[in-house]
């Protein structure tokens, strides 16, 4: 077997994140498993978990709160007038 690389585990982490938002098993603020599970799930390495969590937090995934843990963070709204200029008539 190979081994599985920081941007595998980050990788395999949005998916996740991104699915149980979808499906409503995860939602904004959500604390995700503490490190020692994630690296015994993917079977790694816990410094290659936080590396990971540290890729999906400044891709916006995630909030890392010292001494806390990892937190997914509420999806943007798509679209929407709110975040256009109005418009001038």
């Amino acid at each position: 077997m190979g081994r599985i690389r920081r941007a595998d585990v980050a990788e395999s982490l949005r998916d996740q994140i991104v699915t149980g938002l979808h499906v409503g098993r995860l939602t904004g603020g959500d604390r995700l498993p503490p490190t020692r599970a994630l690296a015994q799930e993917f079977g790694v390495n816990e410094r290659v978990v936080l590396a990971a969590l540290r890729t999906l937090a400044d891709e916006g995934f995630v909030e890392l709160r010292p001494r806390s843990g990892a937190y997914v963070v509420p999806p943007h709204p798509t679209g929407g007038s709110a975040t256009n200029a109005p418009e001038r008539g």
